[in-house]
């Protein structure tokens, strides 16, 4: 089975990460200034917009496979509950119904990102004390303004009710028509107060275990045949675990230490929209495989970035605009560098090295006793 991961577009807690400096000494703004659910920018809304595009028209062997499965309904599209992951697939799923594609979309209530939705200032959430904070000279004096307004709260996220009804989620994804998007709930019966539902904040480990569980459901729907592609939207920190747990190996055949373990030499990074696939092994018997996932791509960007050409889109106005500019330059059939198109050698072994290597030096040092902490202190 083919399982897509794509991670959301850019989002305006990305646009603080990344855009909003840093005070003179070095203090970051970003905590305190975050969204507890953040809308996507406006460069994530014309990334998304190019997602469908590509997705729809291009001749990249990923984007020919995704029509190719949902032509036959064979896919199933999956997306964290967020509202960052609901746009990105909204345009995700435009490009594959542009063509009369199946592509109705699954919310997945544990697919939230590591963490749930916090904001440690409500005050300042948004950017509201955007202003104010970039006057002070350091954390002595941001502290002075900052804390006394420190108030954790937890938004409960959108609920099953309101995700699954078009008028409700176009309200949420503030569009002005309704979204007929959302075809189902998983689990049945959840996301009954929300994806988050006003929890404390998730710990590391925690959002570990609950990757494992998602890990989990791919396996077995590879196993027993329920698909033949899975496309999930999601988030970067989560798609890090899910693919730590993927590739760490059937949890029966592990110690349960092995994704802390890999989790604390190796990261898996995926920029605004960057599509990693693998196809996970399906048994003759139907019973869950022992085999190992097999990685194509990681990270690919080729709706982005591949050509100068496809950068120039970037800067374009609107989705339907980048539209028209393909179409104008014929770049939109035009076939990927072979160093995109092909999996080449050197990226095999860039694979290949950073999924042996953690394996190799966790497997030496429990052969030594429990050398490092990770392995004798974190348990599963």
């Amino acid at each position: 089975m083919d399982l897509y991961l794509v991670r959301h577009a850019q989002s305006k807690n990305n646009v603080l990460a990344n855009e909003v400096p840093a005070l003179a000494d070095g203090t970051r703004l970003t905590e305190m200034l975050r969204f507890a659910d953040p809308p996507l920018s406006a460069k994530g809304e014309k990334q998304a917009g190019a997602l469908g595009d590509w997705v729809a028209a291009s001749a990249n062997p990923t984007a020919a496979a995704l029509r190719r499965h949902a032509e036959q309904q064979r896919l199933v599209f999956f997306t964290s509950p967020q509202r960052r992951c609901l746009l990105t697939s909204k345009g995700l799923a435009r490009g594959l119904r542009k063509l009369g594609k199946y592509a109705d979309v699954v919310v997945l209530a544990n697919g939230f990102e590591e963490g749930g939705a916090r904001v440690e200032f409500p005050a300042l959430s948004g950017m509201a004390g955007l202003e104010q904070l970039q006057k002070c000279k350091g954390k002595a004096e941001l502290d002075a303004i900052a804390e006394p307004l420190r108030k954790q709260t937890q938004s409960p996220g959108i609920s099953a009710s309101h995700v699954l009804d078009p008028v409700l989620l176009a309200q949420y994804l503030d569009e002005a028509a309704p979204v007929q998007l959302v075809s189902r709930v998983e689990p049945a019966g959840a996301m009954t107060r929300g994806w988050w539902g006003g929890k404390r904040r998730e710990t590391r480990l925690e959002a570990l275990v609950r990757a494992e569980d998602i890990a989990a459901r791919f396996v077995r729907m590879a196993a027993e045949g329920e698909a033949d592609c899975v496309v999930f939207v999601a988030h970067g920190d989560l798609m890090d675990l899910l693919l730590k747990c993927l590739l760490a190996g059937p949890p029966q055949k592990r110690p349960a230490t092995t994704p802390t373990a890999f989790d604390r030499t190796v990261r898996f990074d995926h920029a605004n929209t960057g599509i990693t696939h693998l196809s996970l092994p399906r048994s003759s018997d139907g019973r869950r495989s022992e085999s190992q996932p097999i990685v194509f791509r990681v990270n690919q960007c080729s709706h982005l970035e591949a050509t100068a050409a496809a950068r120039e889109l970037l800067s374009c106005g609107t989705a339907s605009s980048a539209s028209a500019w393909l179409d104008r330059t014929g770049i939109r059939d035009a076939p990927l560098p072979a160093s995109d198109a092909d999996f080449g050698s050197r990226e095999w072994l860039a694979v290949a090295m950073a999924v042996a290597l953690p394996l190799l030096i966790a497997a030496i040092s429990a052969g030594l006793g429990g050398g490092w902490k990770v392995l004798s202190s974190v348990s599963m």
